[in-house]
């Protein structure tokens, strides 16, 4: 626990919160709610929340820290710093319903600028941004509105750009998307593409038989149809934007095969006894 730290946090944010908008009286020569005044908000016995500030709380339990957070108005991003200085974990959930699903403008002028194919999507792997670069992938010239529902779903994803789709991407794609539904079973989004996926002729078996792993997402290499590139193989790069837990940034770094490229095209998903040999 950094008590300094936690300490200097808690009392900045606490002395911006007005008392007034609690229907508490503001106390004498005290800017913002005091530490009293906490355990009221809080339901906390007498004394609770100061010991929090001032780092007499070793392992302070997840609402204690949820209910602070909440009534101290705190960002995102001061919500993992909270968890960091109180507990040395990051915390188990994003603090509101909204996180990971609003992309700081910011963003934009950042993935717009990058020559690599990249996009960001929301937690719902909905498409919020994306470049030129990313968007040349597509034959149709039609952009997913979302990338897990295109992976998964989409019939020109499984048969022309995602190169044996069912052997290098279903996998990894379904254990990805599994695991993210595990982390927010509530999203809507998530479920109907579940629904959709099962009932799938083509999906649905796969989506089944899949193995139950951790996938790996961060500088795995698939091989991939580029449009106007021709086949290849690409490595994926993701980060996650702080103040938007569980959106990421996708960068797709995409490298032509240069001695077979020919050997990578996979007409059907059947078809994979070429993609050994690549």
């Amino acid at each position: 626990m950094d008590r300094k730290a936690l300490g200097r946090l808690l009392r900045s944010r606490r002395a911006q919160i007005n008392p007034e908008d609690h229907n508490l009286e503001r106390a004498p020569r005290t800017p913002g709610l005091t530490q009293a005044q906490m355990d009221v908000l809080t339901h906390r016995s007498l004394k609770t929340y100061q010991r929090l500030e001032t780092g007499q709380y070793p392992n302070p339990p997840e609402d204690l820290l949820y209910d602070v957070a909440k009534i101290l108005k705190l960002t995102q991003e001061q919500w993992f710093v909270l968890w960091r200085y109180a507990t040395e974990t990051d915390p188990p959930y994003p603090l509101y319903p909204t996180s990971g699903m609003e992309i700081p403008a910011a963003w934009a002028d950042v993935v717009q600028g990058m020559k690599h194919m990249a996009y960001v999507n929301d937690a719902s792997w909905n498409v919020v941004i994306y470049n030129e670069a990313w968007a040349e992938l597509f034959p149709s010239g039609v952009i997913p509105e979302n990338t897990m529902r295109w992976m998964l779903l989409d019939e020109d994803a499984r048969t022309r750009i995602l190169i044996g789709w069912e052997e290098y991407w279903a996998p990894h794609v379904i254990s990805q998307f599994r695991t993210a539904l595990a982390a927010a079973p509530g999203d809507q989004v998530l479920r109907d593409i579940e629904r959709d996926a099962l009932a799938h002729p083509v999906v649905g078996p796969v989506y089944r038989r899949a193995p139950h792993e951790f996938p790996r997402v961060d500088g795995a290499q698939r091989p991939l149809h580029h449009a106007r590139l021709g086949p290849g193989w690409i490595t994926m790069l993701i980060a996650e934007p702080l103040s938007s837990p569980r959106s990421r940034l996708v960068v797709l770094d995409h490298q032509v095969d240069q001695q077979s490229p020919t050997s990578l095209w996979a007409p059907s998903l059947n078809d994979s006894s070429r993609l050994h040999a690549a």
